[in-house]
């Protein structure tokens, strides 16, 4: 009872303090602020009974929080962030609460990126490590956060000390220090040799692609039919003279006589590719890297193709953290267990914004309240520059409409129309994906605008159903799919199966914290509304099928808030007939222009 009286005291101390600073002008002093939350925290951390209450965790961060709100560059920044950080991590090792354990690394990346140099940076770069060692379970990015300790804290003898010891756990458990490819194709000769598979049940690999910008490349590895692969992620070894290293191996796979055992890149994360045949099932891709911070993986299917999107340090493509409420009077496990947690994907936040950012509300994919803020810090004064893509092109047509109009030519059609628009009213630099009837693939569509670096990227499309009945306006953003037509629409868009799509839905969550779904529902939002809206005003019979979500090939792995509009069915003869006119085009397209304006100027007004 008297621990329970003692924090008690503090944190009212602490919140007291805070509440003089900011409703009557009365200046608390920073130090008396973080003392006041320091003994609220020693108090809590020698009570097991308090630690076994979760709003006694919060009431401590609290005290903290109103030290950053207070004095958001002082003297006792660094050392408050670093304390959140701990509380939440402390906290998490009570509850197994995803969300616990990413507020946690949300505060120790942040003070990394706000203080590059400081020694505690250091020591917050060496909890990544062992949070995704010890509680994620991703040894590959355990690796990598540890070996950033040696890299960019060389001075920290202890945090680096430590840190080696924790790469030979990790390299001894794994068996992370292997043989690489070596130059031509011979077979290299493992301690214990697995009789090859039958020739026609291997994958062929048929060749690489390639797209960069100086923050980010992505490399697609075109194989003709699936295959099981792994992901390692190799130190550089200064003694034998060989970089950081990033490699894939797939099996039951051969290499085509035609690919070229080296793909030079040199665009400042990748310096080459090589491809050779690690053993008689095996195929190896290994990336030289120049510079990293982060990385995804993941396979589309009809083709099969393996994608891997390289991601330097200071990249846009990491998005703000989704967390959980603080409900709940207990810091033990919830019942419910522990939810998908992204596998690469972690947010680079900048401290001094976040406690007066945060607010005791639930968040939800496309309800975040901290998205705005946080795609106005990374736009500056907003949207500069939007990608459109028009859908389909070249082979593949996509829907063709009662008439024969093909979707292909009609989103080309509709792109450009959009395209002269934003240029002409918005004074907004505008590229196409495409500008002539040619054949991209999907995820080529994604890369070209993340080489750009643009700030939105929409994606054009028309729809069509078997029941010629069926019509309306829908846009979609990525997600996990919340319905059955969402999951058919998505598989036509994908050129795919809906068994595939499931099969996606179960990898798709390693990758939604990389994408900005937060922003892209705001965007999409705002889009389909403008679209609706005007049409409504000058045509009858107008369907809104509102703004849905799920998982588009095409949207999957885009570092900016995107989108994708289908703007009819071109199997309904109604849509298809004002689709080919150009008075609905010309008001379809305002809707669209006019919401981009918008929402930039929302950007820019940080709301």
């Amino acid at each position: 009872m008297r621990a329970l009286t003692r924090l008690t005291v503090a944190l009212a101390a602490a919140l007291c303090l805070a509440a003089a600073w900011s409703g009557q002008g009365w200046a608390a002093t920073e130090q008396s602020l973080y003392q006041s939350a320091e003994e609220a925290r020693k108090t809590l951390e020698g009570d097991a009974k308090l630690q076994g209450l979760r709003h006694k965790w919060f009431g401590v961060i609290e005290g903290y929080e109103a030290v950053l709100k207070a004095y958001p560059e002082g003297k006792y920044t660094e050392r408050t962030v670093l304390a959140l950080g701990d509380l939440y991590l402390g906290l998490y090792k009570r509850s197994r609460r995803p969300s616990d354990v990413d507020e946690s690394v949300k505060y120790f990346r942040g003070l990394i990126k706000t203080y590059p140099k400081s020694s505690l940076s250091a020591r917050a770069q060496l909890k990544l490590g062992q949070i995704y060692l010890r509680y994620k379970g991703d040894q590959d990015r355990a690796y990598m956060e540890l070996l950033k300790v040696e890299l960019n804290f060389p001075g920290c003898k202890a945090e680096v000390q430590e840190a080696r010891k924790l790469m030979a756990e990790i390299s001894g458990a794994s068996g992370i220090a292997v043989a690489e490819v070596q130059t031509g194709r011979q077979v290299e000769t493992r301690a214990t040799e697995k009789p090859a598979a039958d020739q026609e049940k291997r994958a062929v690999i048929s060749g690489l692609r390639h797209w960069h910008n100086p923050k980010y490349s992505r490399v697609a590895v075109d194989i003709n039919r699936e295959v099981k692969f792994r992901d390692h992620l190799l130190p550089r070894d200064a003694a034998a003279n060989k970089p950081m290293r990033l490699y894939l191996d797939l099996e039951p796979a051969t290499v085509a006589a035609k690919v070229p055992e080296e793909y030079p890149i040199a665009d400042g994360l990748v310096s080459r590719a090589r491809v050779g045949q690690y053993d008689q099932d095996t195929v190896r891709l290994v990336l030289d890297l120049q510079n990293i911070g982060n990385y995804r993986i993941f396979s589309l299917s009809n083709p099969f193709r393996i994608v891997v999107d390289v991601m330097g340090e200071d990249s846009k493509a990491a998005a703000p953290a989704q967390s959980a409420g603080r409900n709940g009077d207990t810091a033990e496990p919830s019942k419910a267990g522990r939810a998908t947690e992204g596998r690469h994907a972690e947010p680079l936040t900048d401290l001094r914004d976040t406690a007066s950012k945060r607010k005791k509300v639930p968040r939800g994919p496309a309800h975040d309240p901290t998205a705005a803020a946080s795609l106005a810090r990374q736009l500056g004064l907003g949207v500069s520059k939007v990608v459109i893509d028009p859908g389909h092109g070249g082979k593949d047509h996509g829907a063709t409409g009662i008439t024969g109009l093909r979707e292909k030519d009609l989103t080309l059609r509709l792109a450009r129309i959009v395209a002269e628009k934003i240029k002409t009213r918005l004074k907004l630099e505008v590229v196409l994906t495409r500008d002539e009837d040619v054949f991209l693939p999907l995820e080529e569509r994604t890369a070209r605008a993340n080489t750009e670096g643009a700030d939105l990227f929409i994606s054009i499309h028309a729809n069509a159903h078997k029941d010629a009945k069926v019509h309306g306006i829908e846009t979609y953003f990525l997600n996990l799919a919340t319905d059955e037509e969402a999951m058919r629409v998505a598989a036509r868009e994908n050129a795919t199966t809906q068994k595939n799509m499931s099969d996606l839905q179960m990898i798709l969550s390693d990758l939604m914290l990389n994408s900005k779904i937060a922003e892209s529902g705001r965007l999409g939002s705002r889009v389909h509304k403008s679209m609706v809206k005007k049409v409504k005003a000058k045509y009858k019979n107008i369907r809104d099928l509102g703004l849905k979500q799920a998982p588009f090939y095409v949207l999957i792995g885009a570092n900016m808030p995107s989108i994708l509009v289908e703007l009819g069915f071109i199997s309904n003869a109604t849509e298809e007939s004002r689709l080919k006119g150009d008075r609905y085009v010309d008001v379809l397209t305002d809707g669209i222009v006019e919401a981009i304006r918008d929402y930039n100027a929302g950007i820019k007004k940080g709301g």
